[in-house]
């Protein structure tokens, strides 16, 4: 749970982040910080996806 609030806080700051580069003069300042982020939330993405199979109980 405390997982998938972090991907949403993620993009919902991606998104706004993406709202302010269409200011051409913030465009270098917050490219790194964009890389950062959308590279954060693929590793949580990955992270959730090869390690639910993991914590899913195996039948009989």
């Amino acid at each position: 749970m405390h997982q998938t609030s972090l991907v949403i806080l993620s993009v919902l700051i991606d998104v706004y982040i993406l709202y302010l580069l269409n200011v051409p003069n913030s465009a270098y300042i917050l490219y790194p910080i964009v890389l950062f982020n959308v590279w954060h939330v693929l590793m949580i993405f990955i992270r959730v996806v090869l390690l639910a199979p993991v914590r899913r109980p195996e039948g009989p």
